[in-house]
């Protein structure tokens, strides 16, 4: 296991402040949160398609790593859920370039969210399996209650979705 911090809520801060933060504090690695910031791609930005390779090379050298990146939209959106789609998939082809085991993905609370949450992780499993990254589903939102999020998983029943526990929201929302 290696101890990362999240970069949600960080707009402030500069690329480099997260490697620096993360080593300066001992930290293994960190997960990178709205990935599509103008820190991640303004020039020379670490995530530009022709950076990637070296900024990969750049972490290796610290010992520094990104275990997860988020997909903030959220999967329960029936309305965009064809949006969704395509923003998983390319947040699951950038992981699989950093190295990036996992993506993090929600759903809202909807009355909808197993439906068409269901639906969201079908369309982008096989992009999933093919670069071999898991998506996570948060213990947030509709899936803070752990026995939706049980039923939903048992429905693929595979290595590439799982969960990623939040520990507060079952709590705080759903008494667990």
């Amino acid at each position: 296991m290696k101890l990362s911090f999240s970069t949600n809520g960080w707009s402030g801060f500069a690329w480099e402040d997260f490697y620096s933060m993360a080593k300066d504090l001992g930290f293994q690695g960190f997960e990178l949160h709205d990935v599509g910031r103008s820190v991640y791609h303004g020039a020379n930005g670490p995530l530009r398609e022709e950076n990637i390779s070296r900024t990969v090379r750049h972490l290796a050298s610290l010992e520094l790593s990104i275990p997860c990146i988020d997909a903030p939209c959220d999967m329960a959106d029936a309305d965009r859920q064809e949006e969704n789609i395509n923003e998983i998939k390319r947040h699951i082809v950038l992981a699989a370039q950093l190295g990036s085991p996992y993506v993090r993905v929600h759903a809202s609370k909807k009355d909808n969210a197993d439906e068409t949450s269901e639906a969201v992780l079908r369309a982008c499993l096989e992009t999933a399996e093919e670069n071999k990254v898991a998506m996570l589903v948060e213990t947030v939102g509709a899936y803070s209650d752990t026995a939706k999020l049980r039923d939903l998983l048992n429905i693929f029943a595979c290595d590439n979705i799982a969960a990623l526990w939040d520990m507060s929201h079952p709590y705080r929302d759903m008494g667990e």
